[in-house]
């Protein structure tokens, strides 16, 4: 086993490599986002799941949400106010 004659800069260069690799990960990630979809999804239905991408938001998703809150809240206001 080799001694290393300074920890501290040997945790430094370690935690530089992890931010390197964390960032070219996330750079191919995205250039490659469709293509993972689509394997994704593939494989998902394979297993028999329904493929839901993470991390990603959905606009008509959130826009349903948004209304069906928004009719619950007036809903619950009415009930409150006649009460």
């Amino acid at each position: 086993m080799a001694n290393r004659t300074d920890p501290e800069k040997h945790r430094a260069q370690v935690r530089a490599a992890n931010r390197a690799r964390y960032r070219a990960t996330q750079e191919l990630v995205a250039e490659n986002q469709e293509r993972f979809d689509v394997l994704y999804a593939k494989h998902a239905e394979a297993e028999g799941v329904t493929p839901a991408p993470r991390g990603r938001i959905d606009a008509v998703e959130i826009a349903v949400e948004i209304t069906r809150l928004q009719k619950r809240l007036a809903a619950l206001s009415k009930d409150s106010s006649s009460a």
